[in-house]
């Protein structure tokens, strides 16, 4: 939700509103013929003209509006008027309003849109703002990142923009005076701003004529590069990062407080600014202060871009003086670049490379000095089960050494494969990548063979076979003679049983089978053995629930415990010292996922690859506590008790059965609530 209003909001029914006359849009023209001219889409028959009060755009009863999806595009509207003269203007973003045509002058009224609590609330007003009058706008993103889409905002007067509850404004052009983008809770600054709201533009007072001043609120540029006026941070969020490089220009100085918080974004190997990585550029003196955050970021999502070691790139540079260091950070100090933020309850962020930090009189400088290197194996998959129709094979995974830290994008998979007798000539078996597979009729005559990888943040292993099965025939062998008799052993007497110890923070958890079979897989080991019995066991533990369902039992950073139940998919779980955990989706196929290139021609009757729709893997979860499940590319945060996670080849979607749950979004760092019986799809990129 979006919603904006001004902050002396009684300039609305000011003797300038009030004398003059205020209209309602309705929409009720015939289709094809949304113009602000035409007076049936008026309330009372009359359309505006000069200089008029407030234009209100409310939400839409009538049946041809309202419907899902509408059929007459009623919140669509040109404006075909000459010199009019606007004192506010309210929207109601649930019709999802979109002015367009000719430009306005606005008055001190400002505008106002509003929308229903928790709705992602939409409204673009693409046509060009005059303002007439100093404006402060109040916008509010309802907790759901509301957005207010503008064209190009101009004119002498100050503006000042305040931000709450992740309001995001998106603009190419803001040219006025004095530019105020404040954030309202002023315990969010720094990494946090964001959480009071975002300006996404190309250009802020690109002319250096008046300063941008940025207050516990975040600022990036719309797009790969932006032009900003003279621009100061209190407790402020400076991005200077995209998923494709870009330089941010400073038409003058750059000056940041001890709250503030400047991330860059590092694309691929190479050294040129703009290409390989992004950049902050200033013409005047530049004072550092605050955090610094350097963040990998690959194009595909959370996945780490490819570095070289001994590059030195120059994040932020100036033609003036630079002086200040970034706290914490000393010359020559070591810093990691991350890849994507991992947020549910703890931020979890995989280190990609490691950058050696320089301070120069004019510039700051990265030198990448160590990259995280993808999974390496060191002993390949193998199969256990008989070899004739109709019986299960159940795949053992091989042994890797992942060097990636914990809570990343990581993972096996796993292809099932018919080969000839020798194992020579393997082809896939279609839709077989799960743990186990049963043998068809058509495998006769067949050896079979299980093909892995693992991957992680920093790239994917090269592909390793298991040994081949036997042959498989159509029928059970015949049995040979049995072998002789050994005499029965004497029973040993049962041992008394032992006690399970209680779960360690961060360190083991227990875990119970509740129904089916339940898989568990210790790290530094590469078979699954059934769990039947409450257990102590270390995190990093694979547990293959697919089949059943099982309850986790974690330790809380006071002493207590609390309860999560998962099924129907495989996990790790992973814990900080907070107590947060974290159940992080594993096995599935991503190889038959279309490309970003091959999903435009994904309706192609000839291609080989999977749907985007096509499950790759899914975990149930149900609990209270500090949980969250993690997939490819969408993290969901338990506020409630049952919800699925499903990793899909179109992105990674959470449903919620009931309550709530909060969830990140890995691509784009959007947050959302998610309420019982909706879902929300974080796309792949």
């Amino acid at each position: 939700m979006v919603a904006l209003s001004l902050a002396f909001c009684t300039c609305l029914i000011s003797a300038g509103a009030s004398l003059a006359a205020n209209f309602t849009w309705t929409g009720a023209a015939a289709p094809g013929e949304p113009t602000w001219s035409n007076t049936a889409n008026w309330e009372g028959g009359t359309a505006p003209g000069g200089s008029v009060g407030m234009l209100t755009f409310p939400k839409l009863t009538r049946a041809a509006c309202s419907a899902e999806p509408p059929t007459q595009a009623c919140a669509r509207s040109t404006n075909d008027l000459s010199g009019l003269a606007v004192e506010a203007i309210a929207i109601d973003e649930d019709a999802n309003y979109g002015l367009q045509g000719n430009g306005i002058a606005l008055g001190a009224g400002g505008i106002t849109t509003t929308a229903s609590d928790g709705t992602e609330g939409f409204a673009a007003l693409s046509l060009p703002i005059t303002l007439s009058a100093p404006q402060a706008w109040s916008l509010d993103g309802g907790g759901a990142f509301g957005d207010l889409s503008l064209q190009n905002v101009s004119g002498p007067q100050p503006l000042q923009l305040g931000l709450n509850h992740r309001a995001r404004v998106t603009v190419p052009q803001i040219e006025v005076g004095a530019l105020s983008i404040v954030g309202g809770d002023v315990a969010k600054s720094g990494a946090h701003a964001f959480e009071n709201g975002t300006v996404e533009a190309s250009q802020l007072n690109a002319s250096g004529a008046h300063a941008v001043n940025v207050t516990r609120a975040a600022v990036s540029s719309e797009g790969s590069s932006a032009t900003f006026g003279p621009l100061s941070s209190v407790g402020g969020a400076i991005g200077v990062a995209g998923l494709f490089p870009g330089i941010v220009t400073v038409t003058g100085g750059v000056t940041l407080d001890a709250a503030s918080l400047v991330t860059i974004g590092l694309n691929q190997q190479g050294t040129v600014a703009g290409t390989d990585y992004s950049q902050l550029s200033a013409t005047g003196p530049v004072t550092l202060a605050g955090e610094l955050d350097l963040e990998g970021l690959h194009q595909f999502g959370s996945v780490c871009p490819t570095f070289q070691v001994g590059d030195v790139e120059t994040l932020i540079t100036t033609t003036a003086t630079l002086s200040g260091q970034f706290t914490g950070i000393t010359d020559g100090q070591l810093v990691p670049v991350a890849s994507l933020r991992v947020e549910g309850f703890e931020e979890v962020r995989p280190r990609c490379a490691t950058a050696r930090i320089n301070y120069g009189p004019h510039s700051v400088t990265a030198t990448i000095v160590s990259v995280t290197p993808p999974p390496r194996n060191v002993s390949p998959p193998s199969i256990a089960g008989n070899t004739w129709v109709g019986q299960t094979l159940t795949g053992n995974g091989g042994m890797w050494i992942d060097e990636a830290e914990p809570g990343g994008y990581s993972g096996a998979f796993q292809q099932w494969e018919d080969c000839d007798a020798a194992g020579n000539g393997c082809t896939p078996i279609e839709e077989a990548f799960e743990a186990t597979y049963t043998i068809a009729a058509g495998d006769v005559g067949h050896s079979i063979r299980l093909r892995e990888g693992f991957f992680n943040v920093a790239g994917t292993s090269p592909l390793v076979l298991s040994p081949q099965t036997a042959v498989v025939t159509s029928t059970k062998p015949e049995p040979g003679p049995p072998p002789p008799k050994s005499p029965e052993p004497k029973p040993e007497p049962k041992p008394e049983p032992k006690q399970t110890a209680p779960p360690i923070l961060a360190r083991t958890f227990n875990a119970a089978p509740v129904s089916g079979r339940i898989l568990v897989r210790t790290p530094g080991t590469n078979r699954f053995v059934s769990l039947t019995t409450l257990t102590s066991i270390p995190f990093g533990t694979l547990i293959d629930a697919t089949n059943g369902s099982v309850s986790v039992i974690t330790a809380t950073p006071h002493g207590g415990t609390q309860v999560l139940t998962l099924s129907g998919g495989q996990f790790v779980l992973s814990q900080g010292v907070s107590g947060g955990v974290i159940a992080t989706l594993r096995g599935g196929n991503f190889s038959v996922c279309p490309t970003a290139r091959e999903r435009s021609h994904i309706a192609q009757s000839a291609s080989k690859h999977a749907s985007r729709k096509h499950v790759v893997r899914k975990l149930w979860a149900e609990g209270h506590g500090h949980f969250s499940t993690k997939g490819a590319y969408a993290v969901g945060g338990v506020l409630g008790t049952r919800w699925l996670t499903e990793d899909l080849c179109e992105g990674t979607l959470v449903h919620v059965a009931t309550d709530r749950v909060a969830v990140t979004n890995l691509v784009n760092h959007r947050r959302a609530t998610v309420k019982a019986g909706h879902s929300y799809l974080a796309k792949a990129p």
